[in-house]
């Protein structure tokens, strides 16, 4: 018994490791990667008082080291999710006094977690499948969405980073939602299905959909249309 569900669940634990591995060499070990400014990052990191060590580059290089100072407060009318994770990062960092340094990798930290929490449910959901469609069906995510071009807007202040967190929890949730053996849900008074995991997929729909952010990007809702996907409610009659 022991075995066999062993069996059942190392290829999902190698898949997950494997892209952790992937997004840490990439995103947090030394020759990491990023992206570099186009003028956006002030929309997020001025009212966390942030700005670049160095003078700006913008469009020309990445720069990963930043340093908190009252004087660079800019109340930015820009609202996004991202700032909500940047702010997270510099709590980490403890970026929140004069001179303070903040590291970039802070911040591609929070997002890699959040892209292998997304791969976490995915393989969740995959799990009643079988090993060998597990494997099949995760290795294509995988591969492609720890590509350079993905993984280097991790370390970044782009609002399209928390875009793309959200887009990959919210499609990783949808397949979840749908692959889950059925279940009994009773109705809660509301005419909501309260038990059983397709229920807490109909609300994860809601919380991780990049299209309900408040910075609206193209990024996220014109992807999000094509994974919008809820899974009709099942149950058993008595």
């Amino acid at each position: 018994m022991k075995a066999t569900r062993w069996s059942q669940q190392w290829p999902g634990i190698a898949l997950w490791g494997a892209g952790a591995a992937c997004l840490a060499v990439q995103v947090l070990l030394p020759g990491f990667i990023g992206i570099a400014n186009n003028g956006d990052f002030g929309k997020v990191y001025g009212w966390l008082c942030l700005a670049p060590r160095a003078a700006e580059t913008n469009f020309i290089h990445f720069q990963p080291d930043y340093l908190w100072s009252a004087r660079n407060y800019w109340n930015s009318p820009y609202h996004s999710s991202e700032s909500t994770l940047a702010w997270l990062a510099t709590r980490f960092a403890r970026a929140t006094h004069e001179a303070a340094a903040f590291d970039i990798r802070w911040l591609g930290a929070v997002h890699a977690a959040l892209c292998l929490a997304a791969f976490g449910v995915l393989l969740a959901g995959l799990r009643g499948r079988g090993w060998r469609v597990q494997a099949a069906s995760a290795a294509l995510p995988l591969l492609v969405f720890t590509d350079v071009c993905y993984t280097a807007y991790l370390n970044s202040f782009f609002m399209d980073a928390a875009a793309l967190c959200g887009l990959l929890l919210m499609a990783a949730a949808a397949v979840w939602m749908t692959a889950s053996p059925p279940s009994v849900e009773q109705p809660s008074r509301l005419g909501c299905p309260l038990g059983g995991p397709h229920s807490w997929g109909h609300w994860s729909f809601y919380i991780f959909n990049p299209r309900l952010r408040l910075d609206a990007e193209f990024f996220a809702s014109g992807q999000s249309c094509a994974c919008a996907v809820r899974s009709p409610v099942r149950g058993t009659r008595k």
